[in-house]
């Protein structure tokens, strides 16, 4: 999880087709130019006529360069779990394991600020737009094939390797009864004490060795080809792992967007608190309204 990008930034990001409008002051200096321009072509004669007419272009120009020769066809959207692109027919949802390449590049515009013209490749085609500095969409281009590679990784069930849920299949009830026989068996080497789990929460006082045991675990399985953090979440849910908080917060904006939904779910069950609707209608368009139901009907338990 430390190697990937923090994609809590990317939250909903939505590319527009031109970058900021110049100032007027750009402007006025593109017409001064015109205007000299114009004067020079003039030398014989009056002069106020041909700066006018460089003040216009001058004016003109700055209005037209403020755009891009490439409007995408398509709003487009950056979220957490890859993109979301909206087209006069239909919205579609394209995960990251569906981004080829992503290139940003910063621009200074005249009035000092600073945009970041966004290139997206995609099995839906290629997308040009622009976005506001303050959002470091950098680190997602420098970092693209690590969350690929997240995005679509099987989730385990178990910690010793070979089962999973395959990528696009149905996951939260098999994630979740996976999480319960975890606690259930393996309560020696997560650090419980017999049936600890079964109180309303665990004690304070107890949750750091569980929650280290669980760090552990994770450590010990990150570079297997299945995903263990859904299962992991789900374990702190289930034991409601208070101080696990911040990680389940990380994990709620994970490029996979299996794992953000059980780590959502786990928060909300620590937190008693209702799901944002907005952003669980985002991640509704990358997961099963079958495992949204089953993680929101365990989140309320």
């Amino acid at each position: 999880m430390s190697e990937l990008p923090d994609l809590r930034c990317v939250c909903w990001v939505a590319l527009k087709a031109r970058p900021p409008r110049r100032q007027l002051l750009g402007r006025v200096v593109r017409g001064l130019v015109f205007a000299t321009v114009g004067a020079s072509m003039f030398a014989e004669g009056d002069a106020v006529i041909p700066m006018l007419i460089g003040g216009v272009l001058g004016g003109l120009g700055g209005s037209m360069s403020a755009g891009h020769p490439f409007s995408p066809s398509a709003g487009v959207a950056l979220v957490p779990w890859g993109l979301l692109v909206e087209r006069a027919s239909d919205t579609s949802a394209i995960r990251w394991s569906g981004v080829q390449t992503l290139h940003v590049a910063y621009h200074k515009a005249y009035d000092g600020s600073v945009y970041a013209r966004v290139e997206i490749d995609s099995i839906a085609g290629r997308f040009v737009g622009f976005a506001p500095d303050t959002i470091d969409l950098g680190a997602l281009g420098n970092h693209l094939d690590r969350v690929v590679a997240a995005s679509a990784r099987p989730l385990a069930l178990d910690l010793e390797g070979g089962v999973a849920v395959e990528d696009g299949a149905q996951f939260a009830e098999r994630t979740l009864s996976a999480a319960r026989r975890l606690v259930s068996t393996l309560g020696e080497a997560l650090g419980l004490a017999p049936a600890s789990y079964r109180g309303a929460q665990m004690a304070a006082k107890h949750e750091e060795p569980v929650i280290a045991a669980l760090r552990a675990q994770a450590e010990r399985v990150s570079e297997r080809e299945e995903e263990p953090w859904a299962l992991l979440a789900a374990v702190a849910g289930e034991l409601r792992l208070h101080r696990f908080a911040p990680e389940l917060h990380r994990l709620a904006a994970a490029p996979h967007p299996a794992v953000a939904a059980v780590a959502r779910a786990a928060v909300q069950r620590l937190a008693r608190e209702p799901a944002d609707d907005a952003d669980e209608e985002t991640l509704g368009w990358f997961v099963d309204a079958n495992d949204l139901a089953t993680l929101r009907a365990w989140s309320r338990a």
